[in-house]
This record gives C-alpha cells, sequence and structure tokens, in this order.
C-alpha cells in the first residue's frame, strides 16, 4: 500500500515541477516527462520496500496519470492567464476547464508527447524491477 501512495506522490510531484517549469518558461519541455516516471517508479520502489512486479504496474500507471495530471496543469494554467487578461476570473478547477480539457485533450497531445510519455513508462517500469538493480551492480 505505501508503494501504491508514494509512486502517486512521486508522480504528482514531478507533475507539479513539469507544470510549474512550463508555465513559467512559456515553453513545455517534454523531457519533464521523464522526470514524473522517474518519480513515480522511485515512489514505488522506495514506498514498495524493494521490487515487485505489482510496483511495476503500479508507477506505469501513476507515471501515465501524472502525465495527464501535468498536462491539465499546464492547460489550465495558460487558459486561467488568457481568461484573466480578458478580465474573466476562473480558477483551475472550473468545471468549463475541465469540460475543455477533456474535449481538446487529443488536440494536445502530439507524438513528440508520446515518445516521451513512452519513455516516462519505461522508466517507471524499470525502477522497481529487480533487473534494475542487477545490471547497476554490474558498472
Amino acid at each position: 500500500m505505501l508503494g501504491f501512495v508514494c509512486a502517486a506522490l512521486g508522480a504528482t510531484l514531478g507533475a507539479a515541477i513539469w507544470a510549474a517549469v512550463a508555465l513559467a518558461t512559456d515553453m513545455e519541455l517534454g523531457i519533464i516527462a521523464w522526470l514524473v516516471g522517474a518519480m513515480a517508479g522511485g515512489g514505488a520502489r522506495w514506498g514498495g520496500g524493494g521490487t515487485a512486479p505489482a510496483l511495476q504496474y503500479i508507477s506505469a500507471l501513476w507515471a501515465v496519470l501524472g502525465v495527464v495530471v501535468a498536462k491539465y496543469f499546464i492547460f489550465a494554467g495558460v487558459l486561467v492567464d488568457m481568461a484573466d487578461k480578458e478580465g474573466v476570473v476562473i480558477s483551475y478547477f472550473d468545471g468549463r476547464v475541465f469540460e475543455l480539457f477533456g474535449a481538446n485533450v487529443t488536440a494536445l497531445v502530439s507524438a513528440y508527447d508520446l515518445l516521451w510519455i513512452a519513455i516516462a513508462v519505461a522508466t517507471a517500469w524499470k525502477i522497481p524491477s529487480e533487473r534494475f538493480f542487477e545490471e547497476k551492480s554490474e558498472l
């Protein structure tokens, strides 16, 4: 259970970092999605107290959810900023923002994004595996 929680916390923290960097720089750096996966995998490994196939599934799931959360907050941040410039006050959690995100989610994900999402999931999957640690010990 702790592995699940720590994977969620890692992915959430990674998503927050990605969204903050994107909103601060007006540039969405897909490579930061890799961080989301690494933090989900690291959280699952640390919280789970070891390696196990279940932790791999959990961390991969949280890596995907973390990327979706980051994409949502980047989208919402841009939308809230645009609305503010027009004198309209909306929050990140406004139902209209959720609706617009859902309606446009496919337009928000490019082939480049899919590449980084795949890398994030692969990293999240690999970190809580025994092979990850066996390969590292050979170095």
